[in-house]
């Protein structure tokens, strides 16, 4: 996978709601599904990826996609609340 930001920001059409809810459904299904796949040994087995210096083995990106799914939810949470008027954008 390789992420082409200034497409996805730029691109005339965006995904409706229910695109991006289904999306990110397959999305949990899918981290779900890798995380029960393991055994207790596997979470020790390297892990090395661009950009991710910090992450050593499977435990540590474990723990980086649980803090960045957090990030965007609270983002998601936040848009809300700012789009019904319930708190000062």
């Amino acid at each position: 996978y390789v992420r082409d930001r200034p497409y996805e920001f730029a691109r005339a059409r965006h995904d409706s709601r229910e695109e991006i809810l289904a999306k990110f459904d397959a999305a949990i299904e899918r981290f779900v599904t890798v995380v029960q796949q393991q055994s207790i040994t596997d979470w020790s087995l390297p892990f090395q990826d661009a950009g991710l210096a910090d992450v050593h083995n499977r435990f540590d990106i474990l723990l980086r996609c649980t803090m960045h799914i957090h990030h965007h939810l609270g983002q998601m949470i936040y848009l809300r609340k700012a789009i019904l008027g319930e708190i000062d954008p």
